[in-house]
């Protein structure tokens, strides 16, 4: 999340959750961690693409999937997301959850009239754990892709003052 998606996130989203989380209307809760998950996916998905442009700008080649995935894709539903996001991390243990994920939200926005409303909100609450985690390991990818760019600017940086320090 951006700047002022992440005060926005913290001042008016975290405090109404919280408030729905304490009323016991967790589908209603849920649906805002939604969002924010669906973000946090987008972001991560983003770094992965300057990370392989940059990998690929290593052997003097430019690609730029960002370009290619908002070409293609005016906006991407989270099914689409989950596809190409394996691409970047495979299929492991992240997507089975994004998976999960994807199944309850499913049940909460499309299939909630199908289902009954207490069994769905009892389902929700129970899962809210596993929301968390999958969270926490969309940040921690997000982590390493940033400090791996960093590392990158870094060793870019050093060439460069080495360079300036052999003609001066």
């Amino acid at each position: 999340m951006t700047m002022d998606r992440d005060q926005n996130f913290k001042k008016e989203i975290e405090p109404r959750i919280e408030w729905l989380r304490k009323e016991g209307k967790y589908i209603e809760a849920f649906l805002f961690l939604c969002a924010a998950l669906e973000q946090e996916l987008t972001k991560l998905i983003e770094l992965y693409e300057k990370y392989a442009s940059r990998m690929i700008g290593n052997y003097g080649r430019k690609l730029n999937l960002f370009e290619y995935r908002t070409n293609k894709f005016r906006k991407m539903t989270l099914g689409q997301l989950r596809d190409y996001l394996i691409i970047f991390a495979g299929n492991g243990n992240l997507i089975k959850e994004l998976d999960y994920f994807i199944e309850l939200r499913n049940d909460c926005v499309h299939r909630i009239l199908d289902k009954n409303i207490s069994t769905l909100n009892t389902e929700v609450s129970k899962n809210l754990n596993r929301y968390y985690r999958l969270l926490f390991w969309l940040l921690r990818r997000q982590n390493k892709l940033l400090n791996s760019e960093i590392r990158s600017h870094n060793r870019k940086s050093r060439k460069i003052r080495k360079t300036l320090a052999k003609t001066h």
